[in-house]
């Protein structure tokens, strides 16, 4: 981590649990990376595994050993960890600080975050398919 920050700045950094992977989004006065842009770095490899670029700037990123999901300020998107094929995207309200929650059970992904109505929860349980808005 010591040589990035030598190199560039970051603006956002989240760990896959206790592994080596991490995804990396750049940021600061001289950013490592675009701010646009959503790296996932092997750091027992030393190398990039994984790319991701979106037209807005990306606000957080959370990472399950079976799900990746990118928050930008009015849109979420969920992949797939191991291909980075995308399952869902959900459009919320404005979101500038990427709130948005995971749960860590890899059987059954639950998601919550802004609804795309003011004042409201978006609870999405994956494994059964549905949705709930919780008011707030």
């Amino acid at each position: 981590m010591f040589i990035l920050e030598m190199e560039g700045g970051l603006n956002y950094i989240e760990m896959l649990y206790r592994t080596n992977i991490l995804a990396l989004i750049g940021g600061g006065k001289r950013p490592k990376y675009p701010m646009n842009k959503v790296i996932l770095w092997d750091d027992h490899q030393t190398k990039t595994i994984g790319e991701m670029t979106f037209r807005t700037e990306v606000k957080s990123v959370h990472l399950r050993s079976n799900k990746t999901v990118i928050v930008l300020e009015s849109k979420i998107f969920v992949y797939n960890f191991s291909d980075l094929k995308l399952i869902d995207h959900i459009e919320t309200v404005s979101n500038p600080k990427g709130l948005c929650a995971l749960n860590n059970d890899p059987d059954i992904t639950i998601l919550a975050c802004p609804d795309k109505v003011v004042g409201y929860v978006a609870v999405f349980n994956y494994g059964r398919k549905k949705k709930k808005n919780i008011i707030i």
